[in-house]
């Protein structure tokens, strides 16, 4: 009985080390990088599970012929990505450039080259991405810690994988290739449909924050929003809400679980929940805390936004439902005489990236924020707008939940596949529609 990674195989199957069966195992090569380089670099980043995204490439500058260079690629070099959390494991697959350039995998990404009598390229591509491969990789062959870590080269080369006869490797290959693409083209779509969804709500999020249905009806323009009727008026941000400042707190300060005032950093806008509230944080202050360092409380009520960082690109803007204290990364407003649902829905079409300020991380400023100009509807409308979008958002969301359920569903279904084929656990010949669960 021949087994791999605890897997049995089937008769005829043998079991090989990945160095016995590949003509090249190593890293690419670090690249040059010239706007107008004559051989194009495959990064990390441009190597896809999906596909090689082409937009991620730079042009490298060989210093000689770009196709002597060590990290060159030939079409049906298998590529593994081999630095970094969240990256390292990731298996691509080099099917040739999309131009006449040359190309090269750069000094993160290892290239495999299958051995032409021994190991189809295809089959390789698909057991790397296995399952059980992947969580090889996770387990054995990752070294380092936090974002430092890498793939071992050595424990790699000497990792096994099954090795059916190569008459069966394509015909493994040519069934994955059919049947995963089935479902790449469902997830696909349903991906499609979900971005749909989310422009849509966007559309009909805008047109409630302008009043109006009419494209083209006379009123206000704000360049920001759209044409905002003319039932209401225009104010600055700082004439209907108070800016209320964040607060740095020393880390001894910042561990406590329970307390009087959550303690809101940037990170925790991404533990709210579906409608945008914030409950709760991870690190929470006493009365007695803030009253001797003197933390600024942001009432109950109020939006929040991030003033600095990523999240503030992602256009993240939260109504905290008790009072709290932000810290200086953070800005609170309060809208005493506005409904502040409907202040954070209208906040949420504002890009503040556009507002950012030049640097290594982007930043706005209050002031920056405080002249945006708004449009005011009486309150009454307000809440009523408030309660409209709500309503809206929880439907979306709804669908939107069901709709990623089932993509990660094809998506476990796809993975199961993989490693069923590439170990022989199932017959490709009869195994169309086979439940792999």
């Amino acid at each position: 009985m021949t087994y791999v990674l605890g897997t049995r195989l089937p008769e005829g199957w043998q079991a090989r080390r990945l160095k016995h069966v590949t003509t090249k195992l190593h890293r690419g090569s670090a690249p040059n990088y010239a706007d107008n380089g004559a051989v194009r670099a495959v990064s990390q980043a441009a190597n896809q599970s999906a596909g090689l995204d082409w937009s991620r490439t730079r042009l490298h500058d060989p210093s000689g012929d770009g196709h002597r260079i060590r990290g060159y690629l030939n079409v049906g070099d298998v590529l593994i990505n081999s630095t970094g959390t969240g990256t390292l494991g990731r298996i691509g697959y080099f099917s040739g450039s999309p131009d006449s350039l040359p190309c090269i995998a750069d000094s993160h990404v290892t290239i495999a080259r299958g051995s032409q009598d021994r190991l189809y390229s295809r089959f390789l591509y698909y057991w790397l991405s296995s399952s059980l491969f992947q969580e090889y990789i996770e387990a054995a062959l990752t070294v380092g810690a936090t974002n430092q870590i890498e793939l071992n080269r050595e424990a790699l080369a000497e990792a096994s994988l099954p090795c059916p006869p190569l008459v069966e490797q394509r015909r493994i290959a040519d069934f994955l290739d059919a049947e995963t693409g089935r479902l790449d083209r469902m997830i696909s779509l349903h991906r499609r449909q979900a971005d749909l969804l989310a422009e849509r709500q966007v559309a009909e999020l805008r047109m409630r924050m302008t009043g109006s249905s009419k494209p083209g009806e006379a009123g206000t323009r704000i360049p920001w929003l759209g044409t905002v009727t003319e039932r209401w008026h225009i104010s600055h941000l700082n004439r209907v809400g108070t800016f209320h400042m964040g607060t740095t707190f020393p880390h001894a300060f910042q561990g406590e679980k329970s307390g009087d005032y959550p303690f809101v950093k940037v990170g925790d806008f991404a533990s709210a929940d579906i409608m945008g509230n914030i409950d709760s944080a991870d690190n929470w202050v006493t009365n007695m805390t803030q009253r001797v360092l003197g933390g600024r409380v942001v009432p109950a009520g109020s939006v929040i936004y991030a003033r600095v960082g990523g999240a503030l690109l992602l256009n993240q803007r939260r109504v905290i439902t008790r009072k709290c204290l932000v810290d200086d990364n953070v800005r609170g407003i309060e809208f005493t005489d506005g409904e502040p649902r409907f202040w954070m829905h209208l906040l949420s079409l504002l890009d503040m990236g556009q507002l950012s300020n030049p640097g290594p991380v982007p930043s706005v400023s209050e002031s920056q924020v405080a002249g945006v100009r708004v449009p005011v509807p009486a309150l009454s409308e307000q809440r009523e707008i408030a309660r409209i979008v709500d309503k809206q958002l929880g439907s979306t969301a709804q669908v939107r939940e069901r709709i990623s359920h089932q993509t990660a569903l094809m998506l476990e279904r796809r993975q199961a596949l993989v490693t069923s084929a590439v170990t022989g656990q199932i017959d490709v010949t009869t195994a169309r529609g086979v439940d792999v669960s």
